[in-house]
């Protein structure tokens, strides 16, 4: 009986190893590209100076699995983003308050002219000047809401929050 028959083509039964230079050679790239590309991925040579494949491969596709990664994540935030704009769920802040501001001075000089008592009118202000601190809590919920969203948890519906504490601090010298 003969011994197994000798192995095909011409990669030898040991483990291959790649120096820098021949690994660039075949993933076709500059010695300093690579270099850098597994620098960043933390790969790092053997005691002979080289590289197993497997070495190569993870730092080198590893690494653009990730960017693809990133990619589809940013493109998902842009649907997201584009689809609220579209649905009208997405208010820009900025304008927002400068047009909620541009209400507020209106109301007040409403308010400063009506014939309501200088309690009431004081409660009204207050109630006025509280807009910016609300939009800046709703920003906030919502911040945390999408960061939850993100992580895998479950958003919290935090607008109820803001609606709570405006009844708390509401005027009550309207009623007189």
């Amino acid at each position: 009986m003969k011994g197994a028959p000798p192995p095909r083509g011409n990669v030898p039964k040991t483990s291959l190893r790649w120096s820098l230079d021949s690994a660039a050679r075949e993933l076709a790239m500059s010695p300093n590209t690579l270099q850098k590309v597994l620098n960043q991925a933390s790969v790092t040579p053997g005691e002979d100076g080289c590289f197993s494949t497997a070495q190569l491969l993870s730092g080198v596709y590893g690494r653009m699995y990730e960017e693809k990664l990133k990619v589809q994540q940013q493109l998902a935030r842009r649907y997201e983003l584009a689809n609220k704009i579209t649905e009208g769920e997405f208010l820009n802040r900025v304008e927002l308050e400068k047009s909620l501001g541009q209400l507020a001075a209106e109301m007040v000089f409403i308010i400063e002219t009506s014939d309501l008592n200088r309690q009431a009118q004081d409660d009204l202000r207050n109630a006025l000047a509280g807009i910016p601190i609300e939009i800046a809590g709703v920003a906030k919920s919502q911040a945390k809401s999408l960061r939850r969203s993100k992580n895998g948890g479950k958003p919290e519906e935090d607008g109820d929050e803001s609606l709570n504490r405006r009844k708390k601090r509401a005027p009550t010298a309207l009623n007189d």
